[in-house]
């Protein structure tokens, strides 16, 4: 009898170890080829809708809008929850050249709203808002990634998840060379469509979240971010 018990035992674990989760691992040749054409899918869809949540000294931002991946400008509202400062509510528009806020607007219309539009570079070096500003900006290009490239840069296959019901790949990106940049975590549909990213960004203890949804309607860019 204990030597039958035994042997179950040991077809337990045997089964179990067969049916577990796989383990993180570098992206095989197959799952860099797909983290390589997300930056490129967002560009060919050209407008994509923005949602999330940025920890910052100032509060929680919460971000929504859009990002003209061809322009390589977006769009959106902006509110803090639970902290006072600049951009606490409105309206703000951005290009890698600056950045256009609106405060106490509370819809991204189009055209933009009038008023008293605060103009200023975006700053390279500056807080969490900028710095998710350039990022969300960045996941977009008229070209994929090198998927070769990306399988040596230390880049990894984290999980399978689901999305809105969608199933995913979850990837951990490359820490770009001589930048203490956030390392940005991708979830990724079988179509090569961004769904989510996160990144710990500053000195915030909580990581940024944005998600997202393809095929958004176009916007009016202000001329002095556009061009």
């Amino acid at each position: 009898m204990r030597t039958f018990q035994a042997a179950l035992a040991a077809s337990v674990l045997i089964l179990t170890g067969c049916t577990s989760a796989p383990e993180p691992h570098p992206l095989t040749q197959e799952q860099a080829e797909l983290l390589a054409v997300v930056r490129f899918t967002n560009h060919d869809h050209q407008v994509v809708a923005f949602r999330g949540r940025l920890p910052s000294a100032a509060g929680t931002l919460e971000l929504a809008g859009r990002i003209d991946y061809l322009r390589g400008i977006g769009y959106g509202t902006l509110r803090t929850d639970g902290g006072v400062g600049y951009g606490s509510a409105g309206v703000l528009q951005w290009s890698r050249r600056g950045l256009a806020f609106l405060a106490g607007a509370t819809e991204a219309s189009d055209p933009p709203p009038a008023g008293q539009w605060r103009l200023r570079p975006i700053q390279a070096t500056g807080g969490e808002l900028d710095t998710a500003l350039a990022l969300l900006l960045d996941l977009g290009n008229d070209r994929p990634d090198n998927a070769q490239i990306l399988r040596q840069s230390g880049a990894r296959w984290l999980r399978s998840d689901t999305v809105d019901g969608t199933p995913v790949d979850v990837f951990e990106g490359p820490r770009a060379a001589g930048k203490a940049g956030p390392r940005l975590r991708y979830w990724v549909a079988g179509s090569g469509d961004l769904r989510q990213v996160e990144a710990r960004i500053g000195a915030a203890e909580a990581d940024a979240s944005f998600g997202f949804t393809p095929g958004a309607a176009p916007f009016s860019a202000m001329p002095q971010l556009s061009g």
